[in-house]
């Protein structure tokens, strides 16, 4: 068998590792028909990367140490220059020198990674904001950059973008304001109707995800998820309609395991334009994965085939 490179090696394991982060489907009719989409967090940050940030975020829990190290590999430098290492000062293993980190702040960062996005034939690159970060102003103000960094990296490699909106943790109290009022930001200050990278449907209806509700523990109700999918749905406050995709828990359709289990969430999950289930950790094997898609996957599609979501 022929000995696979580093790189190749590296580059496998990223693209089983995104695979797995994020549930890619293959729509019938929607945006992404024959299209690979993987989720993009851009949330990677280091000391003073941008807007005086005091300290490192996402690679260490505060303190750069091992002991502290919140990620599960190392990443490849390799298709970035000197100029955007970030020094933490760590032994890189066996090897000569200290090892290097990168922040989604800078834009040279995030275009090699929309490159290798291009070169392996990613089509679709799903971009997150978070709600607990958006209702804060230094945060909303990193978010915003990163978003800057994404559209120009997308147009630049010719992969499409849209935006998720992830719930986790938010506030319900102004959750639907929150996300109207973010999504409008984000169609005037970004431009996103005019904008070649951003995805739209075949109505030209921008896409755009909402990811969280459903799920055993929020505390967002199935009226409050309504009203929120409807506004974006129906462009209520002045704004276009949009392609809304649900990011919602695997056993959306049978209301059990980790869905909530209240009736009114049934029509809730089908106020959508699509949905994509969450798998992550619902499977642990190759096997218990062709389970998963003959026992549930495939019966949610002639669920949803029935009623024309994707």
């Amino acid at each position: 068998m022929k000995q696979m490179s580093p790189k190749a090696q590296a580059w496998k394991l990223f693209m089983l590792g995104a695979l797995l982060f994020w549930s890619f489907a293959c729509f019938a009719d929607a945006p992404f028909k024959n299209k690979i989409v993987v989720g993009y967090q851009g949330w990677f940050g280091c000391p003073h990367d941008f807007d005086d940030n005091p300290g490192w975020i996402h690679w260490f829990d505060q303190i750069a140490s091992l002991d502290h190290l919140t990620v599960d590999m190392m990443p490849s430098m390799n298709e970035l220059t000197p100029d955007d290492f970030c020094e933490t000062g760590l032994p890189q293993g066996n090897k000569v020198g200290t090892s290097k980190l990168f922040s989604s702040q800078n834009p040279r960062v995030v275009n090699a990674h929309f490159k290798l996005m291009r070169n392996f034939g990613i089509d679709i690159a799903a971009v997150q904001r978070f709600a607990v970060e958006i209702q804060d102003s230094k945060r909303l103000s990193r978010a915003d950059n990163v978003l800057r960094n994404e559209l120009a990296a997308a147009i630049s490699n010719g992969v499409k973008i849209f935006i998720v909106y992830d719930v986790t943790g938010a506030n319900v109290g102004n959750l639907k304001a929150l996300l109207e009022n973010d999504w409008a930001h984000v169609q005037r200050d970004f431009n996103i109707k005019a904008s070649e990278a951003y995805l739209r449907d075949s109505s030209s209806k921008a896409v755009v995800e909402l990811w969280g509700f459903g799920f055993v523990g929020s505390s967002v109700t199935a009226k409050l998820a309504t009203e929120v999918i409807n506004g974006f749905s129906h462009g209520v406050g002045g704004q276009s309609s949009a392609y809304v995709i649900g990011g919602v828990p695997a056993f959306w359709r049978t209301l059990n395991n980790d869905s909530k289990s209240e009736a009114e969430w049934s029509s809730t999950y089908r106020s959508f334009s699509a949905i994509s289930p969450w798998t992550v950790g619902r499977y642990a094997s190759e096997v218990k994965a062709d389970e998963f898609l003959r026992n549930r996957q495939l019966e949610d599609k002639k669920d949803l085939d029935l009623i024309h979501i994707d």
